[in-house]
């Protein structure tokens, strides 16, 4: 439970350090979320950490057998990338048309008992950070992933 306190607190910290760097000010960033834009970006959060939750409840239905383990893990990132030019996913000005935000699910389907082959159902999001979107993207699809080395 303490490492699903830390995911949620950094994720967090990470969207508010982020709005902090680029609105600069309280009031500027109250203002943002009364926005279109600005209450997006909170059901996006809120909408993460549901799910940060949901894979904590889920988790409790893993089972093993002796070829590998089937429903073994359900994995969820988020983050923010700057992209050096303007974003794909940003329309141009106000705050940052750099940056990026991605986010996404990796649902264990099965694992083998070596934890090296995985058949996995993924779930994928990006968008623009802080920005009105100009593109953003939602996709739903397998994938194997092979480990070539590590634990």
């Amino acid at each position: 439970m303490k490492s699903l306190f830390l995911a949620i607190s950094s994720a967090i910290a990470l969207v508010a350090l982020i709005l902090v760097w680029q609105i600069k000010g309280i009031d500027e960033i109250k203002a943002y979320f009364k926005t279109r834009d600005g209450k997006g970006v909170l059901v996006g959060i809120a909408t993460f950490i549901g799910i940060f939750i949901f894979g904590s409840i889920l988790s409790m239905f893993a089972r093993a057998d002796d070829h590998g383990r089937w429903i073994n893990y359900l994995d969820i990132y988020v983050g923010v990338e700057d992209t050096f030019k303007q974003s794909p996913q940003c329309e141009a000005g106000m705050y940052s048309d750099k940056l990026t935000s991605n986010g996404g699910i990796i649902f264990n389907v099965y694992e083998s008992y070596d934890k090296m082959f995985n058949f996995e159902g993924v779930y994928r999001h990006h968008s623009c950070a802080i920005n009105p979107d100009s593109k953003s993207y939602d996709a739903v699809g397998l994938q194997i992933r092979y480990r070539l080395w590590g634990d």
